[in-house]
């Protein structure tokens, strides 16, 4: 009994000092924050090397985004995004961050895998679906771009901003059915825009080469519904 009362004890002092340091590892971020919005990358990253005992996946992840943009050390900072991701696997933001750097570099499936779980620990983020749709587009996987684009689409029923890349990704796929539906969804949602009534009348000459002609014909009224 006496030994359970030390140990308890002993887990109470520990986990006082982990928010402790918790809260000095919050305050230096913030600080760190503001000097890297000064343009001071050096002593933000000072201040982060300092964070990482009481936050280390936060910490790590902003020292990699010094890294790739201030010192513009790509590998340097996919390393600290990775280390990020090992101290605390439920960033988003890391796995997203990460993503973008692979994107650069054209590493499309390392980038698609990196995207699909920054989108899984946070399904919300537009950016991050519009992104893992891209990357799955490039590294060839057109139905699942198109699905995730159609998921992004669904968060925000008021913006084209998804239905048009999956209309310009699937024209430069050549899938034109796709395509076309996709645009024919932006036309309805804004019929005040004028290019993609455009893009459809561009299309009917398209359809008619694949030999689809009564998608054609439908491409043509749709492009000639007033604007």
């Amino acid at each position: 009994k006496m030994q359970s009362r030390w140990l308890a004890a002993i887990l109470a002092v520990l986990a006082v000092r982990r928010a402790a340091a918790a809260q000095t590892a919050a305050e230096l971020i913030a600080e760190a924050r503001a000097t890297a919005r000064r343009g001071d990358g050096d002593r933000a990253d000072s201040l982060l090397k300092q964070a990482e005992q009481g936050l280390p996946g936060e910490a790590l992840m902003l020292r990699g985004n010094i890294a790739m943009h201030v010192r513009k050390d790509v590998e340097g900072g996919m390393a600290l995004f990775r280390a990020s991701i090992a101290a605390d696997a439920t960033r988003w933001d890391s796995h997203y961050f990460l993503g973008r750097a692979l994107a650069d570099q054209e590493r499309w499936d390392e980038a698609t895998a990196s995207f699909a779980a920054s989108a899984e620990l946070d399904p919300t983020k537009l950016t991050v679906l519009l992104d893992l749709g891209k990357a799955q587009a490039a590294s060839g996987g057109f139905e699942d771009a198109a699905a995730t684009m159609l998921r992004a689409a669904a968060l925000d029923v008021h913006s084209s901003q998804a239905l048009l890349l999956l209309a310009q990704t699937a024209v430069q796929r050549r899938e034109l059915e796709a395509a076309l539906r996709a645009y024919e969804d932006v036309t309805e949602l804004l019929p005040w825009h004028a290019q993609p009534f455009l893009q459809l009348a561009s299309l009917r000459v398209s359809l008619v080469a694949s030999g689809v002609p009564e998608r054609a014909a439908m491409a043509a009224a749709a492009a000639a519904r007033p604007g």
